[in-house]
């Protein structure tokens, strides 16, 4: 099974879900993202460009890591996996801060224009 985590403004195209799960294994995260097509189309535009590739104010996790928009399409998954999609984030001060809400620790350093939002311990 596939999860995807869906989050910022990109929930709009998923009817507010932040969470979709995907029945079966696919191959590769591009594969796995044709079946969230399906049911999301207007998710599509949000996350790839007119060539295929992840856009630049997107990143893409794979359970948990960080894998280069690239290779991002290639990227082979097999079995249970997470597919976290999310907004870039930039600007704000130098501060860092943690909090912990439903055992999630959200994590954000700003200042960056890499934000690493969620981190299962």
């Amino acid at each position: 099974m596939i999860t995807f985590q869906v989050s910022g403004y990109l929930t709009e195209f998923t009817g507010g879900r932040a969470e979709i799960k995907i029945d079966g294994t696919e191959p590769s995260v591009g594969d796995a993202l044709k079946q969230l097509w399906l049911a999301h189309a207007g998710l599509r535009d949000r996350v790839l460009n007119e060539q295929g590739q992840v856009r630049p104010h997107i990143n893409v996790f794979v359970n948990n890591q960080v894998v280069p928009r690239d290779g991002v399409m290639e990227r082979h998954v097999e079995g249970d996996t997470e597919i976290c999609i999310m907004p870039a984030v930039s600007g704000g001060s130098s501060r860092t801060w943690a909090r912990r809400r439903n055992n999630e620790r959200f994590m954000a350093v700003y200042g960056s224009s890499y934000v690493l939002s969620k981190l299962r311990i």
